[in-house]
């Protein structure tokens, strides 16, 4: 096998997949597929996480606090568990705070996105890399929204 980006074929079993999933896990900062075609099954391993899964938190909040809101945040989920990541996401809607960030979520994670149409205090947030996004951009596409959360990680 090369070094850098490769890819796990489909077809790959036993011995030969296992050594490649090991050659993975050891290449941390360099990006793999398991895809025959590369488009859409990109699961990046980054610097920043040391190949493991993603832990992100996030708050979602849009004007009327309505439907964007929870909307946003069922897609950020969404994509982040198909990403592989583990995602935790607070809702500041007009029925007020809802699955509230803890100190130990904000700890744990390893970036924090901001997806929200109004201020939002991000004190509790220092030291961690913050991602500040138009809920509109989550609307559109949230799966985008976590890949590029990854290349920021891997930089």
């Amino acid at each position: 096998m090369q070094d850098g980006p490769f890819l796990l074929e489909k077809s790959m079993t036993g011995v030969d997949l296992v050594k490649a999933l090991l050659k993975s896990y050891h290449n941390e900062g360099h990006k793999f597929f398991y895809s025959s075609e590369i488009k859409d099954d990109i699961i990046i391993t980054n610097k920043r996480t040391g190949g493991r899964k993603v832990k992100i938190v996030g708050i979602t909040a849009c004007i009327a606090g309505i439907a964007h809101t929870y909307i946003a945040k069922e897609k950020l989920e969404g994509a982040a568990r198909e990403m592989g990541d583990e995602i935790k996401i607070e809702t500041q809607g007009s029925i007020g705070i809802e699955n509230a960030l803890t100190p130990e979520d904000i700890a744990a994670a390893d970036v924090v996105i901001i997806a929200a149409d109004i201020g939002i205090t991000k004190d509790r947030f220092k030291g961690k890399p913050v991602i500040e996004i138009p809920i509109s951009l989550v609307m559109k596409s949230a799966k985008g929204v976590i890949k590029k959360t990854h290349e920021k990680l891997e930089k």
